[in-house]
């Protein structure tokens, strides 16, 4: 019988899982070194599928809640001083720095509930090249992805979606300062750990590494409850679960994140680059932007498979797939992942349908508007 690991349920074929590098013996105090200080008795159970569908419920629920607290103060300032403006950007920035700390707070107190790591987690232990490859998709994302997206914001506001746009950027050094901090160091960590690091540790087990990207994308995307994000925050889903899967650590894609909204920010500091920026998205856009779109998945799966290739020392493979593939050649087909059960998907498909809801509900709000 197969040996399996202690930490993700992957098969072994060497001295180092290729899912999660966990070593065969596992030394848990060694182990953790510029990971996460675990001790050895929180490090003694897989991290299942459900494991991580929970952490992106909890956070769901965090935003949620942080929602309704501030609605209700909001409304209790409004009473008591009869004004309050909604649209102040240090209000609203502190509101968004709010929701990241709320996920990277549960990230790890998560972590220690279940006495459980992540496949996908903070480990710097990888080859440079990594590092790298996370910038230069980054910046590739916004030139083949941003066409598509202009696209669709501009059928939505053609159909009558008039969403307010704040202005954060130029209001003072202090605002632009929390800014600048909480989209593109807040925003990258704490998303990445929740959906690249124990959401995706979840998927992985159940899904193929397409469709596991696939879902983080989608689930990433609708969680921002902002309808002209959709698109865009779809495909940075995706890129940044591939490097995350082939690198075997959630940095890349804090990277990746941090690149792209690094980016976006520069834009509004630097008019030249915004221009750069109108002018490219008018060319991608229209009838080249699916060519784009192609363009830019080529590259992004194509850059992956290829480094994995020729500089991961264990390289990673996609377990589910070939068990898939096995199972129709001749039926015997099967993989060692550990799951969770029904509850995966009771933690799915809830907040799955709150931010459906939430989206259709920004969406009917500025109809018109």
């Amino acid at each position: 019988m197969a040996k399996t690991c202690t930490q993700c349920g992957a098969v072994l074929t060497g001295n180092c899982c290729s899912y999660c590098n966990a070593p065969v013996s596992l030394d848990a105090e060694k182990y953790a070194k510029g990971t996460m200080a675990l001790s050895s008795h929180e490090l003694n159970k897989p991290y299942i599928d459900t494991f991580g569908a929970a952490s992106y419920a909890l956070s769901v629920a965090a935003m949620l809640v942080i929602q309704f607290a501030v609605a209700i103060i909001a409304a209790i300032i409004m009473v008591m001083s009869g004004y309050f403006d909604l649209e102040n950007a240090a209000f609203n920035i502190s509101i968004s720095l709010l929701f990241q700390i709320s996920f990277t707070l549960i990230y790890f107190v998560h972590i220690k509930k279940v006495k459980a790591r992540p496949q996908f987690n903070i480990n710097f232990k990888m080859h440079p090249i990594w590092y790298v490859l996370s910038v230069v998709l980054g910046i590739i994302c916004l030139i083949c992805f941003i066409g598509i997206t202009v696209m669709f914001v501009d059928f939505l506001e053609g159909i009558g979606l008039n969403f307010p746009r704040m202005q954060l950027i130029g209001v003072g050094i202090g605002t632009d300062i929390l800014v600048v901090f909480t989209v593109v160091i807040a925003a990258s960590i704490g998303e990445e750990l929740i959906f690249r690091g124990s959401l995706l540790s979840g998927l992985i087990k159940r899904f193929s590494i397409p469709v596991a990207a696939f879902l983080s994308g989608i689930l990433f995307s609708l969680m921002h409850m902002n309808p002209e994000q959709t698109v865009y925050q779809f495909f940075l889903g995706f890129a940044a679960a591939y490097l995350v899967i082939y690198s075997k650590s959630v940095v890349p894609g804090i990277i990746i994140h941090a690149v792209s909204n690094g980016l976006v920010i520069l834009m509004n500091f630097w008019d030249g680059l915004h221009n750069i920026f109108n002018v490219w998205a008018d060319i991608s856009g229209g009838w080249l932007s699916p060519i784009f779109v192609i363009i830019g998945l080529a590259i992004i799966v194509g850059s992956c498979l290829l480094v994995n290739r020729f500089f991961n020392k264990e390289k990673v493979i996609d377990e589910i797939a070939i068990a898939h593939k096995k199972r129709q050649a001749d039926g015997n087909g099967h993989h060692t992942m550990k799951l969770g059960g029904g509850s995966f998907w009771l933690w799915i498909i809830i907040p799955l349908i709150v931010c459906v809801i939430m989206w259709v509900i920004a969406f009917v709000t500025f109809m018109g508007g």
